[in-house]
């Protein structure tokens, strides 16, 4: 009985360590069962609209976005004109959209193993103007990482909401998740 004991448990220490070392599947970017389509959560009649060369999209009318450019990668705050948001003792965007030339061969395994978020959950996959995008979940110390990475036009996005890091209430957390997803579900890739 010892033997046997000892033989499965053998065996599945070797079939753990096989599939740990394993990179996660590449989602078939043609099946679309297990994703879904951001819907807004919000009405956005009266929301602003931004666009630029890249990409647009509509965002509260309370909000302000911000870009800035750091060598090649654009980036987009979003923040509250009325609130500031704190983590870890400085003022936050909840909201930050970045993009830039896209090196990864529109792969997320490449992205994952070339950014610090390599240990990080690759949850599922989602739409955002009918691309594939997949999101990723986790913490990368000291803050939360949730993000929505997508390739499109040679570009890597990656779409951060912030709510988690922020500290404050989860009703706020929860205000800033239906904006997130409201900006996401209007996004146009150009």
């Amino acid at each position: 009985m010892k033997k046997i004991l000892f033989s499965l448990s053998v065996i599945s220490l070797i079939a753990a360590g096989c599939t740990f070392n394993q990179q996660p599947a590449q989602p078939d970017s043609s099946q679309t069962s297990n994703e879904t389509t951001f819907q807004a959560k919000l009405d956005t009649t009266n929301w602003e609209k931004f666009s630029n060369g890249a990409l647009e999209f509509r965002y509260p009318k309370d909000w302000k976005v911000e870009a800035s450019q750091k060598d090649t990668t654009t980036t987009l705050s979003f923040s509250n004109k009325q609130k500031q948001y704190m983590a870890e003792g400085s003022i936050i965007a909840p909201i930050i959209f970045t993009y830039r030339h896209d090196t990864y061969s529109g792969n997320v395994n490449n992205y994952i193993t070339n950014e610090s978020v390599r240990n990080l959950i690759k949850k599922e996959t989602v739409r955002i103007d009918g691309k594939v995008t997949y999101v990723i979940e986790g913490v990368t110390p000291p803050v939360y990482q949730n993000s929505r990475i997508t390739f499109a036009n040679n570009l890597v996005f990656n779409f951060s909401n912030n709510s988690k890091n922020i500290g404050n209430t989860t009703v706020e957390q929860q205000q800033i998740d239906n904006v997130f997803n409201t900006i996401l579900s209007s996004v146009k890739f150009k």
